[in-house]
């Protein structure tokens, strides 16, 4: 009704505006009207907030009357609020502070590491093997089957019979013991379920071996060394005239590279057997992070040392008189040849980013961390900026601070492990520790997203995280009682997604 009446006062005031006032009287008039106008508004507008509070009042007692408890109605409904404040700012901190919450988007219930998520896959099998390119291996009784990472069969059971030991089926390769439909030991599954037959060679599960991207198998005629590297997709590849390097090093392709020798020197070749660097070093190793260490004798027969792009383009020059190590984690050791515990930590540039002159002996780079050796016993923690921690101090980067003084181990390679057969690095940091309460802690750091995930896990886990499905296998102990666990595949947030069914008692 106000807005009718200042319509009406307004569309007045803009005719008289444009009409020429002859009279004073007329244009006074006028005015009186549009402040006659205005306070019957403001009256309009005053009766409209009483009728409000009106019928607010009535609606209250209504409310009342129904719900009996006034007292307990409020407090329930002002704890819905508080809980749905809360809710919306937690998920604003969450959004922005990713990196340093123990909770993602999968884990909306705030689930505890070693709970079992709500919506988690029971598997009815005997044993659980690690996932590798977002497949796992099952075993029933004597059959075995391939899983995904939701848990359901890509390759049911009674299908194959894969080989799950010694590290034989890893990185999507899933050798088999027995084909059901052909001969033994012919082929692979891939993690998608496509079986790869390989009836042309002999004794794929015994001879071949996973290095990497690629599954090798070997044959030799007269002093020639050949090899063939299947892709996961079953694309064969034949490298001859690789020769004998040594029983370590051997046909490792790695980076795009493999290793050959001829009249006692060594080069690289190609995936499609040509050669990219000549056959011009008297020491060579695979490349590791897109670099190797090479080695030639000078004028004086004496071996020096440096590094080489895949290209065969120096990074440093054959300078080092003791062989260095290979890159890990972006860093590479150097050694000094005059003094004994001198070394240096050197980057892809051939830069040195610190030297350490005690008899510390700090390991490769991993996540970003190295871990010093003293005999036996681990000693300090160091980033690759040279800051050095204890290990309590370590676990506090990462918001661990219940606990007890010297209860703290934390697990870092403290020798260059063999990149070469699988995928990629170790991904998380093993530690465990004891709270104040005498508690026994296990768990891993995970440094990309910046926190610590960790529980009463048992202690022979290794959290060795599929990149590909995100999964890892573990046991939780939920009791005391040895028997008392729960056994299958956590996520990064520690929750389990897919578990172990309850064996029968009978």
């Amino acid at each position: 009704m106000k807005s009718k009446i200042l319509m009406i006062a307004i569309t007045s005031l803009s005719l008289t505006a444009n009409t020429p006032i002859a009279q004073s009287t007329t244009g006074r008039k006028i005015e009186r009207v549009g402040k006659d106008v205005e306070k019957t508004g403001e009256s309009v507008e005053k009766g409209a907030e009483l009728f409000k509070k009106i019928f607010q009042k009535k609606d209250k007692d209504k409310t009342e009357n129904q719900g009996g408890n006034t007292q307990g109605n409020s407090e329930d409904s002002n704890s819905e609020k508080t809980e749905t404040a809360k809710d919306t700012k937690n998920t604003g901190t969450d959004s922005v502070n990713k990196k340093t919450s123990n909770l993602a988007l999968s884990n909306p219930n705030s689930l505890k590491p070693g709970d079992v998520h709500p919506d988690a896959v029971v598997l009815d099998v005997d044993e659980l093997f690690p996932f590798y390119d977002g497949a796992a291996i099952v075993r029933k009784g004597t059959s075995t089957a391939l899983i995904n990472s939701k848990g359901e069969f890509i390759v049911p059971f009674n299908k194959f019979q894969f080989n799950y030991y010694q590290n034989k089926s890893m990185n999507g390769f899933f050798l088999l013991n027995k084909a059901f439909s052909s001969k033994e030991g012919t082929g692979f599954v891939n993690s998608k379920g496509k079986y790869i037959d390989l009836q042309e060679f002999y004794g794929v599960t015994d001879g071949g071996r996973v290095i990497g991207d690629y599954l090798r198998l070997k044959t030799i005629k007269s002093n020639s060394y050949t090899y063939v590297f299947v892709d996961k997709e079953g694309n064969k590849y034949t490298l001859t005239e690789l020769g004998p390097i040594s029983s370590s090093e051997d046909a490792i392709l790695y980076n795009g590279r493999v290793l050959f020798a001829n009249n006692y020197k060594y080069g690289y070749k190609n995936i499609e057997n040509k050669i990219v660097v000549n056959a011009i070093f008297d020491f060579a190793m695979p490349f590791s992070e897109g670099i190797a260490v090479v080695g030639a004798k000078n004028e004086f027969g004496e071996m020096k040392y440096g590094y080489i792009d895949t290209n065969g383009k120096p990074l440093t020059p054959l300078q080092f008189s003791r062989r260095p190590e290979r890159f890990s984690n972006g860093l590479a050791k150097v050694y000094y040849h005059d003094v004994l515990h001198k070394y240096s930590f050197i980057d892809k540039k051939g830069e040195i980013v610190f030297t350490e002159t005690n008899s510390s002996y700090y390991g490769p780079y991993y996540n970003g961390y190295t871990i010093a050796i003293t005999g036996r016993q681990n000693e300090k923690i160091r980033d690759k900026e040279g800051k050095t921690y204890s290990k309590e101090e370590f676990l506090k980067l990462f918001g661990i601070t219940d606990v007890r003084q010297g209860s703290v181990d934390v697990e870092l390679p403290t020798t260059l492990i063999s990149v070469y057969l699988s995928s990629g690095s170790p991904n998380k940091i093993k530690f465990y520790f004891d709270s104040i309460h005498d508690v026994r802690n296990y768990g891993f750091i995970d440094v990309d997203n910046g926190r610590a995930i960790y529980g009463k896990f048992s202690p022979g886990n290794h959290f060795n995280f599929d990149p590909v499905s995100k999964l890892a296998f573990a046991i939780f102990d939920k009791s005391k009682n040895s028997s008392d666990k729960t056994q299958g595949y956590i996520n990064e947030e520690g929750i389990f997604m897919i578990v172990k069914g309850e064996v029968s008692k009978w």
